[in-house]
């Protein structure tokens, strides 16, 4: 690090107990250790710019000198500290220093060569391009932040801001492209004002006319329209935004990005978005073959990509909330798909927890809409018998469909989907009764502990019968007050029996606060006569649903949903099963 250190001079910060806390004008800091404070406090008079790391560090013992690095580079990456460098040379008038004196501290404040970096965006060229009363407005806010060449031709521009209706301008996206040049675009369309922020088009992304692909709809509002406030608070907006780009103190969006104008409350709102990404045109079984050697993912990595898929009105999910559904004794969560015909279907996920239910619903969601994407005429399947390329007529509705943490897990809910339906089908035709459960000899697991307890609690006499029919896939059948509600498979008995009272539970919920939205669909009637005296619960080693389905006699083939190539980066373990 041969850049010299200065300590940010409205950095304020107090010692505690264990560390040291950081009042920085970004936000609050926290620096763990108990020698920390006294090490910064003697730090700090040298902290003035004058002095490297090296310098620092070489004129201390080579015990401590480890320490006061790692505390020194951990102070620049969290912004307490910054890197000082030579100031490099410019050509600004003292007129020039004078008038733009605010707009110069502002970026000394948190770059070097303030005075040059200036400098360089003042004699930029800059082309407003459109129509209407706003593209004044936006040059007359650009000349306030310093720049003194606003009408530019887009060929001689060294950034360019477009403003249209939505639907027009990709002529302007195509030429920053060719150009590399920056483009900012403002888009006023259908009562709303939305702005994507400095960006190169093809290198950061596309622009407004690839993320209006996956725009959803706004509700009727009764906002102020673009009238002369509006306008200014946009124009300034935008400006100031450019103005951070073009002199360096903001880089390229690491999650393209829309801003949303609000032009009743004058609020602006950030909205990420993907871009809209092409199947993958390799082999099926080479995309499978992939998708399979693929590490898998755990659940704060899946939260943590899951992220760029949610938002309101340009995700491919809505936020995933709680709402006013009832949380007892499941928690429940919900979302909106975006799905690419334009429906929103609602999706839902339950659990003993907030952090669960929210990950089932993401996953429900994640499955939904990439089983929408597909394309509507035959899609490319791997037969799971002989390793095969196949094509098959996509199927009604979603069985099979599922989303998972890595692609055995995903492959693995689909077959099961049909392993329940399989199992039900043929549980109503059966002669011998099926052995009942005693649930106060079920125990060993949590989330099934919490079941059965919930169960007890419910008021309501609840039987649960061992199902599992020639598949031999683990499957169970409850009833709450003698009528059948729900069936649940696994790869194992715990694993069916846990998602068996899941949906009990979720069906007592339902029906008993009104709220069909998360409502496990109907199911077929277990007959009394096949109603068995309860036993304690049995033990059986775990079966691959899928090699049960073969062995059966059915031929499953693997669809990888990858169509929407840009989701499928993000999530890319989402399968549909289907049976021939």
């Amino acid at each position: 690090m041969s850049a010299r250190l200065l300590l940010r001079p409205d950095a304020r910060w107090t010692a505690t107990s264990d560390g040291v806390q950081v009042l920085a004008p970004h936000g609050e800091v926290f620096l763990p250790g108990t020698t920390t404070g006294e090490w910064l406090a003697r730090l700090a008079p040298v902290l003035d710019g004058r002095f490297t790391l090296d310098r620092i560090a070489d004129g201390l013992p080579e015990a401590r000198r480890g320490a006061v690095r790692a505390l020194l580079t951990g102070l620049v990456r969290r912004g307490v500290v910054r890197e000082v460098r030579d100031e490099l040379p410019h050509g600004l008038t003292d007129d020039e220093l004078s008038a733009h004196a605010a707009q110069i501290s502002y970026l000394g404040y948190h770059l070097d060569s303030a005075a040059h970096r200036f400098e360089r965006y003042r004699r930029m060229p800059v082309a407003v391009v459109g129509g209407g009363a706003l593209v004044d407005v936006l040059r007359e806010a650009l000349r306030r932040t310093g720049c003194a060449v606003v009408d530019a031709e887009p060929e001689d521009a060294g950034l360019v801001v477009q403003v249209c209706d939505g639907t027009t301008g990709g002529a302007v996206a195509g030429l920053c492209a060719h150009r590399e040049v920056p483009l900012a675009q403002v888009v006023v369309a259908d009562g709303e004002v939305w702005w994507h922020p400095a960006f190169v088009p093809g290198r950061d992304g596309h622009g407004w006319h690839e993320a209006r692909r996956r725009l959803v709809p706004a509700e009727p509002t009764a906002g102020a329209g673009l009238d002369d406030t509006t306008s200014t608070v946009v124009a300034t907006q935008v400006a100031h935004d450019l103005f951070r780009y073009a002199t360096g103190l903001r880089g390229p969006d690491p999650v393209p990005r829309l801003v949303r104008f609000d032009t009743g409350t004058l609020a602006s709102h950030d909205h990420r978005y993907l871009p809209t990404g092409g199947a993958d045109r390799a082999d099926v079984r080479d995309r499978v073959r992939a998708l399979a050697e693929l590490p898998g993912l755990d659940a704060e990595e899946f939260s943590r990509r899951a992220v760029v898929l949610v938002d309101p009105r340009l995700g491919v999910l809505d936020e995933v909330d709680e709402g006013d559904l009832a949380q007892l004794p499941l928690h429940v969560t919900r979302t909106r798909v975006s799905a690419p015909d334009g429906s929103r279907p609602v999706v839902t996920g339950a659990g003993i927890d907030f952090e669960t239910a929210r990950y089932r619903a993401v996953l429900t969601g994640v499955a939904r809409y990439a089983a929408l994407a597909a394309p509507a005429g035959p899609l490319a399947a791997v037969d799971a018998v002989d390793g095969s390329a196949r094509e098959v007529a996509p199927p009604v509705g979603h069985r099979g469909v599922a989303a998972g943490y890595d692609w055995p897990g995903a492959v693995s809910a689909g077959a099961l989907d049909h392993c329940l339906h399989l199992t039900v089908a043929t549980a109503r035709a059966a002669v011998a009764p099926f052995d009942g459960v005693d649930l106060d000899a079920v125990g060993g697991d949590p989330v099934l502990d919490h079941a059965v307890a919930m169960l007890h609690a419910l008021g309501e006499p609840v039987t649960v019968h061992d199902v599992t029919g020639p598949l031999g896939v683990p499957t169970f059948g409850a009833a709450l007050s003698g009528r059948t509600v729900a069936y649940g498979s696994g790869v194992d008995p715990t694993a069916a029996l846990r998602e068996c009272l899941h949906r009990t539970l979720l069906s007592w919920q339902s029906r008993t606060t009104g709220q069909p939205v998360y409502a496990p669909p109907n199911v077929p009637d277990l007959p009394e006569s096949l109603r068995g005296p309860a036993r304690p619960p049995r033990v059986a080693d775990p079966v691959d649903p899928l090699a049960a389905l073969v062995a059966a006699g059915h031929r499953p083939l693997l669809v990888p949903l990858d169509h929407d190539g840009a989701v499928h980066r993000v999530v890319p373990f989402v399968v549909r099963v289907v049976l021939t």
